[in-house]
Formats: C-alpha cells, structure tokens, sequence
C-alpha cells in the first residue's frame, strides 16, 4: 500500500522492516523524497515488488521468517532488479556481517536508531545512480524502433526469471507473438508504415499486461515474446486473448496522418511450465521452443488467434 503519498518526482521507495514503529520513522523522514510503500515482511515485499518495480529499498538487517541476506539475495535474482540499490538498516556494524550484506548485493548501510540527515542523503544519492543507470540501462536494453524490451534484455533475464520460478515452486509462462502477414504488409504499405504498425502493436501488448513484472521484448523482426512469471496456462490465455483482441481493435494510423490503414492482427503461441515440471531447470529454452510450436499451430489455425502448450516435465 501507499504510506504517505508521494511526490513530485515520482521515485518509489519501499521499507521492509517488521516493526511499524520503525517503518514510521523512516517513511516520515524520507516522505518527501519519493512514493512509499512499505512492507512488514521479506515474502510481503516480494509480492509488492512483483507488483510495481521500486527504485529504492530501504531493508531492516534482521527480520523474522526471511531475513535481510535472504531477501536481498532473493531480489537481485528478480528481472529489472540487479540495479535497485538495498540500504540495510542495521543496528550491528562488525566487518564479517557487513561483508555479507555487501556480497548479497547490499549497496549500503544506515546504523540504527537512523539520524534523518544521514537517512536522506544517502537516499538522495542512490536514487541518484538509480536514475544514471536506468538511463545506461535503457541505451542498451531498449529497442529504438518499438520502444519496449530487445532481444539483448530477454536473453539476459529469461534465465534469472526462469531460475527463480523453480526455486519459489511458481508457474511461469512465455507467449510468443507474431504480426500475421507482415511481410505482405510491409511491401503494400513500405517500410516507414511498417515500423508504425510494429510500434503500434507493441504498444497494445504492453497495455495488455497485467503487473509491471511482466516482460515484453521485441524478440525479431515482426515476432515479440512476453514473460509471465507467476502466471498459469489459463491466466497466460487470458493474457494472449486480451492481447490479439486489442491489436485487432486498434488500427494502424497511417504514416502520412491522413487516417488509419487496414486492420492488423497478431497469431500467439503460449507455453507454460508448472510447478513441478523438470523442463525449466535443466533447459529454460525448452519453454521458447514450445511457445514457438503454439505459435504455429495458431497460424495454421488461420491466425488472429491464440494455441496453448503445456511444458512437458
């Protein structure tokens, strides 16, 4: 939930801390300082994180069920997480504990009771590099054309996504989308219409998913893939339903803005591995594969329109 509001810059802090008392000190301090949410335990935090990606943890070092150590280790395996700075809150400061925090992927340390002018600073100058890396991280991980997720970033975080759902005992799913006819659009229309319709269609799979922890990338030419992490076959179909139906619903604005051009559609094969199932430990790219075979069968089902497949274990 929300604590405090928020504030002009829109940076989203999240307390972790299991006394309230605690968390109420911090977030009158850092109020002003970004949108703050605040959790009582590490599992409750991972759950807020799977909902809306932070730019900031501020975590107490020492917390019942799931500690500090765990829950840091835990998040620097989440997609889009490995550059969200985690200050420890701690009131132990020996050098053997530190180094743990630190090999945890810690990025700092405030020494309880917390001193507010120490409290913001630091906070100020990791949103800082928070910000500085975002910007290195979207020059390298941003298709231009499209402006959602390349090819680079997918083959980068498919694995840690996929390593995490087995570890956890989650369910996890991948769509692959491809635009139908695309080629017969592109020499009808040419190329500068061709990139607006690819644009437009990712536009209308971003929208179509449903918690920021999704990933949507541009995986080649007309095709894109998505990862559901958390998300079962029928809640996978659900979103690939909701996806062709929104691109089939929008057309395409014309390059010379004089009005729309012929409707466009999209084909998508879903893939999803179970909770148990042995195939996304030992061969993350089993699933691709899979969710590539739906895909055609859903072309060869005349397209515009969806085919599941289930991960074999």
């Amino acid at each position: 939930m929300s604590f405090y509001g928020g504030c002009q810059d829109a940076r989203k802090l999240l307390i972790v801390d299991d006394d309230p008392i605690a968390i109420q000190v911090i977030g009158q301090i850092v109020a002003d300082l970004g949108t703050v949410r605040f959790a009582l335990s590490g599992m409750r935090a991972l759950e807020l994180i799977e909902q809306e990606r932070p730019d900031l943890i501020l975590l107490d070092d020492r917390m019942p069920g799931m500690d500090g150590i765990h829950f840091c280790r835990t998040v620097r395996g989440m997609p889009d997480m490995d550059s969200v700075p985690v200050i420890f809150i701690t009131s132990q400061s020996d050098d053997e504990r530190e180094l743990a925090c630190f090999d945890a992927g810690a990025a700092d340390f405030i020494l309880k009771p917390p001193k507010a002018h120490i409290v913001r600073a630091r906070v100020r100058t990791h949103l800082k590099f928070k910000a500085m890396a975002d910007e290195l991280h979207d020059l390298a991980y941003i298709d231009a054309l499209t402006g959602v997720r390349n090819r680079r970033y997918f083959d980068d975080v498919f694995p840690q996504a996929c390593a995490l759902a087995v570890r956890h005992g989650q369910p996890f799913s991948v769509l692959m989308i491809d635009v139908d006819h695309f080629k017969a659009y592109n020499d009808r229309h040419g190329h500068p219409q061709g990139d607006r319709c690819l644009a437009a269609v990712a536009g209308c799979a971003f929208d179509a998913l449903p918690r920021q922890g999704d990933v949507l990338a541009r995986y080649g030419g007309e095709e894109f893939v998505v990862a559901l992490p958390g998300t079962d076959a029928a809640g996978a179909v659900t979103v690939a339903q909701r996806i062709v139906e929104r691109v089939a619903a929008c057309p395409v604005p014309l390059a010379d803005g004089t009005g729309h051009g012929e409707p466009v559609t999209v084909s998508i094969g879903v893939a999803t591995h179970a909770p148990g199932d042995g195939v996304l430990a030992t061969d993350p790219q089993a699933l691709l594969r899979r969710a590539d075979e739906a895909l055609y069968d859903a072309k060869r089902a005349g397209r515009n329109t969806v085919r599941l497949t289930a991960a074999r274990s």
